[in-house]
C-alpha cells in the first residue's frame, strides 16, 4: 500500500448494522401534512462523524492487511 485517503475511507465505508437518522430539514418528506418525526432516513454508507465509522474502517483495513 503506497497511499491511503482516510477521509474517503470514512465517507464511503460500509456499515455492518442498520443505522437510522432523523430527516434533515432540507429534505422534503412524501406527505407534507404529516409530522416530520414520523419519517427517518437509513444510512447506506458511513458518515465522518459517526461513532461506528472508525471501527468499520479499522475492521476493513485489518481484513485487507491480513
Amino acid at each position: 500500500m503506497q497511499l491511503m485517503d482516510v477521509v474517503t475511507a470514512y465517507l464511503y465505508g460500509s456499515l455492518d448494522s442498520d443505522i437510522y437518522l432523523k430527516v434533515p430539514d432540507r429534505i422534503s418528506v412524501p406527505n407534507n401534512s404529516a409530522k416530520r418525526n414520523m419519517y427517518c432516513v437509513k444510512l447506506n454508507k458511513s458518515l465522518y462523524g459517526l461513532k461506528q465509522s472508525g471501527r468499520m474502517w479499522y475492521n476493513r483495513l485489518s481484513e485487507f492487511l491480513l
